[in-house]
């Protein structure tokens, strides 16, 4: 099953495209969902989470419960109008408020994300019809 959300993710970015008015759009319906406490299911657009997750993989994203992210996590973040998820790689600070995040088959880190801007974790991978659970790491 997936969100309406995903048409606003995954379109075509020609040239003269409303592609990124769409996909801001997007992303602000599925920020709002998260921050109201519902789960969402997210296609795949993008490769820098390869091997672990997939182009059109589909994503159970939950809201985040705490503030506190560990690392090994993967979370769901909005940065430029756009949905970003990657991997929990470094913790900045003691009780993880600030984090740095990279995608699985990236070398470089993003920049750094405060821990109230992360949206949710992805709890289930759906491909070819299976459902993978995710487990968050912890302590």
């Amino acid at each position: 099953m997936h969100t309406g959300g995903e048409a606003f993710l995954t379109g075509d970015q020609g040239a003269g495209s409303r592609q990124p008015q769409l996909d801001r759009i997007g992303c602000e319906i599925v920020a709002d969902c998260l921050r109201a406490g519902r789960e969402v299911r997210l296609r795949v657009a993008g490769s820098s989470m390869l091997p672990a997750i997939w182009p059109k993989d589909v994503l159970l994203v939950r809201p985040k419960a705490d503030s506190q992210l560990f690392e090994g996590e993967v979370v769901v973040f909005a940065r430029d109008g756009r949905l970003i998820t990657h991997r929990v790689a470094r913790r900045l600070d003691a009780e993880g408020i600030r984090i740095l995040t990279r995608g699985d088959s990236s070398r470089a880190f993003d920049l750094p994300v405060e821990a109230h801007d992360v949206l949710g974790t992805v709890a289930a991978i759906y491909r070819g019809g299976r459902e993978m659970q995710v487990r968050g790491a912890g302590p």
